[in-house]
């Protein structure tokens, strides 16, 4: 077992694929499932709930390739927050970014894309560097908006800009309040809700990667724009267990 699987504790046959993906492929729709267990924003991805949640898988733009370094994404809900964690590998842990909204895609960064249902024109992103750096925007302008209330947390496994020896990687947590979520007025999404979104990630490593570069997405983006939402997976609200929810579309 590979040292990225061992810290998420999640063998192979639990990590199922919900709605729709064929082998090696990324799905069009994914699950955010409903919890009410508390999630502790440390950045360790250690809670019973994440082990119990289905990963994203990450692929490399245009190509779809499985992306080479592995990361795992996971989204949870509940009744006042959107959770999403990631699990990354990374054998060169860089990051220099030390101010809000600063370009941290410069760095090692894992990113979150969402836009609510209905909405056409504004999406949110979220993009958090292995130093702990966000840059978030609202309509792709991170100087006019930002997440007042979220909080996250990271962890590293290896030592933050020192070549001498390879890393582990890094985990993050993420946790955003419905509240400041301007679309929604201060309630939360109903089961059945059906938004865009997708995860995504900059890992350089010059010993890696013949661009000194990798960049991935959970999403089956047909150009390297990961603002480009067109492209983006649909993210399904599913209720808690027991609860009657709308029959899912096909895709």
């Amino acid at each position: 077992m590979n040292r990225l699987l061992a810290h998420s504790l999640l063998a192979a046959p639990l990590v199922a694929v919900p709605l729709s993906l064929a082998a090696d492929e990324p799905a069009s729709s994914w699950e955010a499932r409903f919890t009410t267990e508390e999630i502790t924003i440390d950045g360790k991805v250690d809670e019973e709930v994440w082990l119990e949640t289905p990963a994203l898988s990450f692929f490399v733009p245009v190509t779809h390739e499985p992306a080479t370094t592995e990361t795992e994404g996971r989204i949870l809900w509940d009744e006042t927050h959107l959770y999403v964690s990631f699990v990354a590998e990374d054998g060169d842990l860089r990051a220099e970014q030390t101010r809000r909204n600063q370009a941290v895609h410069l760095d090692d960064v894992l990113e979150f894309f969402f836009q609510v249902q209905g909405e056409e024109e504004y999406y949110y992103n979220i993009e958090i560097n292995a130093l702990g750096t966000v840059l978030d925007s609202r309509g792709g302008n991170p100087h006019e908006f930002d997440f007042e209330n979220m909080r996250h947390a990271i962890e590293l496994r290896g030592t933050l800009n020192d070549s001498s020896e390879r890393d582990e990687g890094w985990s993050l947590e993420i946790a955003i309040p419905f509240t400041d979520i301007v679309e929604l007025e201060g309630r939360p999404p109903q089961p059945g809700d059906r938004w865009k979104f997708h995860l995504s990630r900059y890992d350089y490593d010059e010993e890696k990667f013949e661009d000194g570069v990798e960049l991935t997405s959970t999403a089956a983006l047909t150009r390297v724009n990961f603002h480009y939402h067109a492209d983006w997976k649909e993210l399904v609200f599913v209720g808690p267990e027991g609860e009657e929810e709308p029959e899912a579309q096909p895709d």
